[in-house]
């Protein structure tokens, strides 16, 4: 399940989505293309976020951030 959390983070980092209904296109997309039943929560999505910026894979992006926060 990390793998697709982390293909929709580095997506949704190279696109900067500017609110969550462009976030939801993307995991559809990509949720599609791996035809998964899986479907990450923000949280989820946050986790592998921070993940990836304390691994330097990204940089830290507020956009992105705000977008995959709830509130």
């Amino acid at each position: 399940m990390e793998n697709i959390e982390i293909k929709i983070i580095m997506d949704c980092y190279k696109k900067q989505p500017k609110d969550v209904e462009a976030l939801n296109v993307i995991k559809r997309k990509i949720l599609r293309t791996y035809k998964s039943d899986y479907i990450p929560t923000s949280t989820h999505l946050l986790k592998a976020y921070h993940k990836l910026v304390k691994q330097n894979k990204i940089k830290t992006s507020a956009t992105l951030e705000k977008v995959l926060q709830r509130r």
